[in-house]
């Protein structure tokens, strides 16, 4: 099931998963150094990342924008205003960077659609 938000609403994006998704890995939630939480329009062509960068603050552990609970395996990002963002569908990824995997492991989501649309109720 997808993700809808209205155009302007910085709702959070909340994404759960059924155990631990780092444990295929080796690792454990104490291991993550900083996680990344994006909308992309491809999520397998990096050049929109420049698109979404005008958009988006960097979201990570450092800043306070992804939060993770690691009792109900579910992360969060609290995102700043995406009202800029062009009306679309997204896709949202999320990558962790952990101790000893020097490459970031993007976290494979059941249904990462985001919808944003505009609200006719909404100036």
């Amino acid at each position: 099931m997808s993700i809808k938000r209205y155009y302007k609403q910085p709702l959070p994006f909340t994404v759960g998963f059924p155990g631990n998704p780092l444990t295929i890995y080796g690792k454990d939630y104490v291991d993550i150094q900083n996680i990344s939480m994006n909308l992309k329009k491809d999520p397998y062509l990096d050049l929109d990342d420049q698109y979404l960068e005008k958009f988006f603050r960097i979201f990570g552990v450092e800043t306070g924008d992804v939060v993770f609970d690691d009792v109900t395996h579910t992360f969060t990002m609290i995102p700043g205003d995406y009202g800029l963002a062009v009306p679309d569908t997204y896709h949202l990824i999320i990558a962790v960077q952990v101790i000893g995997i020097t490459e970031w492991i993007e976290l494979e989501l059941k249904d990462d659609v985001v919808i944003i649309t505009k609200d006719k109720n909404r100036a």
